[in-house]
């Protein structure tokens, strides 16, 4: 959340950062998505990896991963399912 808040007042624009969370087997965890100009989204400020692709997130968490919800940065916190 602070990586995408960052980004955010750092002039990336707010509407191409998302804050996400996601169970890894039953722990909770949240990540900061940010969108490039082409449209790839990169998982930035994840605690567990460096900057990488979200395709790629299944082999970070050994695909036991599950997004729970997402919100964009501009959209203040509402919550939606991905």
């Amino acid at each position: 959340m602070t990586t995408a808040d960052y980004l955010a007042w750092d002039g990336w624009p707010p509407e191409r950062l998302y804050r996400v969370v996601l169970t890894i087997g039953s722990i909770k965890h949240m990540v900061a998505v940010a969108v490039d100009s082409t449209g790839q989204r990169w998982v930035v400020g994840d605690v567990n990896k460096p900057l990488y692709k979200i395709e790629d997130m299944g082999s970070v968490y050994g695909n036991k991963q599950r997004i729970l919800y997402m919100n964009r940065v501009d959209e203040s916190i509402v919550w939606r399912k991905p």
